[in-house]
């Protein structure tokens, strides 16, 4: 994946240097093609955010969590059953506690959290530093 997306980079790098060429060309000025493609790379780079901010609002949104739900419980039932067949005290023996919290939400937490995600619940899953 690195080396792909480094071929990506120096395409993209090439096409810059083109570009500003081109830009150049028509200017008569390198300055000038300079700040013109500056402003390009800033209008690219502003339209690219705002489809990455929509796409990671929508990766939170609930829509997605509840489309995801059913096929998560499914997993982690097949693979309780799996490591039920071998290891009968996983579960015990993990070194989680399975939780509900006040929101009603149920993870499995370490013990050292059980009292955290009790207060929080889901928010404390969706934090990004804890």
């Amino acid at each position: 994946m690195g080396e792909w997306l480094d071929s990506q980079l120096a395409v993209v790098g090439e096409l810059r240097s083109f570009g500003l060429d081109k830009i150049e060309e028509m200017t008569g000025d390198r300055q000038s093609a300079e700040e013109l493609l500056g402003k390009v790379d800033a209008q690219c780079s502003e339209m690219l955010k705002g489809k990455l901010e929509e796409s990671c609002a929508f990766a939170d949104s609930t829509l997605l969590s509840e489309k995801l739900k059913e096929p998560l419980k499914k997993s982690l039932k097949e693979l309780d059953n799996l490591l039920c067949g071998k290891y009968p005290s996983w579960k015990d023996e993990c070194g989680l506690v399975r939780t509900q919290a006040n929101d009603g939400s149920v993870e499995w937490v370490l013990p050292e959290h059980v009292q955290k995600f009790k207060e929080m619940g889901e928010l404390l899953m969706k934090a990004k530093d804890d």
